[in-house]
């Protein structure tokens, strides 16, 4: 299985040790996990067993555009099943394109907060528009998120 998120686990966010825990109980030996994130700078806060590619990218300020290259067509074109991690535009965007390339490749989502904001809302609106229209599985742990993304 493949799970692509924003940042690189393990991390210290919920996110990046939730992402950490599925890879590390993954029984198959081709757990990979793709971030768009940069290289670490500082080691593992907790080993690491699975393999980690990041994606090249460019910053512009909080967000984060995906540059081609290998490890981006690598993923766009796998037949393996992906594991995403939202909230993040750029995961969003890559299901999205992964979804129209491969319209019967397994994909699921790993909801973990809903965010404050304008700009978060229209985002949110997006991502759960596309969720639907994609027919794609949702997962999260918190009664009251899983509530909300029932509306």
């Amino acid at each position: 299985m493949i799970q692509l998120l924003r940042e690189c686990p393990p991390g210290f966010g919920g996110v990046e040790r939730t992402a950490h825990e599925l890879a590390t109980q993954d029984q198959s030996t081709d757990s990979e996990v793709f971030c768009i994130a940069n290289k670490l700078l500082e080691p593992d806060p907790l080993q690491v067993s699975y393999r980690r590619f990041f994606l090249p990218h460019l910053k512009l300020g909080r967000v984060r555009f995906l540059l081609p290259g290998f490890l981006f067509w690598r993923l766009l074109f796998s037949s393996k099943a992906v594991h995403a991690h939202l909230p993040s535009p750029e995961v969003l965007s890559l299901v999205v394109i992964m979804k129209i390339i491969q319209p019967n490749r397994c994909i699921s989502i790993h909801w973990h907060a809903f965010l404050e904001g304008y700009l978060y809302g229209l985002y949110q609106f997006l991502a759960l528009y596309f969720i639907r229209v994609c027919n794609l599985r949702v997962i999260t742990t918190s009664p009251i998120l899983s509530d909300s993304l029932l509306l």
